[in-house]
């Protein structure tokens, strides 16, 4: 199941989870929230052809991670979603 959440929580959040940005606001990271957890783009690599239409991924264990969408070309919402194997 894929859930729609908006990118960019609040800056102070992202300087909690993210201490290796000195200026969030200011950095260019773009950063969501999903199932409870903060999320940077840039943590994400791209997704090999056997996870199409899913654009990156982000492994959490060697067994499961989590994988982002575009839904437009605006980049102003990401669709997320798990995988497990």
């Amino acid at each position: 199941m894929a859930y729609d959440f908006t990118l960019n929580p609040p800056a102070t959040v992202a300087i909690e989870c993210f201490d290796w940005i000195d200026a969030p606001d200011e950095s260019g990271e773009l950063f969501f929230r999903y199932r409870g957890a903060v999320y940077c783009l840039s943590d994400f690599m791209a997704t090999p052809s056997d996870l199409a239409p899913w654009q990156g991924v982000a492994g959490d264990s060697y067994f499961s991670g989590t994988l982002v969408r575009f839904p437009d070309c605006h980049g102003d919402s990401v669709i997320c979603g798990r995988y497990y194997s």
